[in-house]
């Protein structure tokens, strides 16, 4: 964007976006762009390559695209609060479903419920590293969109849900599901190596024990 100074742009590899103030703007300068690719022997994604509208509170028309994926995020209308607390619709990132499918295929490649050898903690410390990646890239804007695929992971480590650790029902769940792995064990007992899995209630657990300690080491200071 050498000779389009004033063009906001952002490049990752072979993925560019470029930011123009009307759909005029925007289509000449495509046509431009893929001039200059084709005499340097390249071309446009033919599906890929959009002009997409930015629709939030103020720019309010009606386009057929208005909305676009970047570096597995998700650029979309979407509802937000403003400063003084009024519900403002945004044009916002958040993960977007092609990524969050990918994560949760990634999490039935690990066959989690053939680890039953496992206990809590162990699992976690296999398990961590890359959810802590996950939640790190994909968590910045709209967290709350992250949702499904942490719901995934924690029916497919079949411990027990948040929700059911604040609704009291987890000691009892975990109960049941010891006295299934009793049974199964007694059952066939040569198809098990060593103990079964620990089924005792956890206590605090935090994808980032780091800054848990860091809470922690402020609080002693204060």
């Amino acid at each position: 964007m050498v000779n389009h100074k004033n063009i906001p742009f952002c490049r990752y590899a072979d993925d560019s976006i470029l930011h123009y103030r009307s759909e005029d703007e925007a289509r000449y300068l495509r046509e431009r762009l893929a001039l200059r690719l084709r005499d340097c022997g390249l071309e446009m994604h033919p599906t890929k390559t959009r002009v997409v509208y930015c629709k939030d509170s103020r720019q309010t028309e009606t386009h057929e695209q208005i909305q676009f994926d970047f570096l597995g995020y998700t650029f979309r209308p979407r509802r937000k609060v403003s400063r003084n607390g009024r519900f403002l619709l945004g044009f916002t990132p958040a993960v977007g479903q092609q990524r969050m499918t990918a994560m949760r295929q990634s999490i039935r490649r690990w066959h989690l419920t053939h680890r039953s050898e496992l206990s809590l903690d162990p699992l976690a410390q296999v398990l961590a590293p890359r959810v802590r990646g996950w939640v790190n890239c994909y968590c910045r804007f709209r967290c709350s969109e992250f949702q499904p695929v942490a719901d995934h992971l924690d029916r497919a480590i079949n411990f027990v849900t948040p929700a059911q650790r604040h609704q009291g029902v987890d000691a009892e769940l975990l109960t049941k599901r010891e006295a299934v792995y009793e049974r199964a064990k007694s059952l066939n007992p040569r198809r098990w190596s060593g103990d079964i899995r620990n089924w005792e209630v956890a206590g605090a657990v935090s994808l980032n024990p780091g800054k848990l300690q860091e809470i922690e080491r402020n609080k002693q200071a204060a």
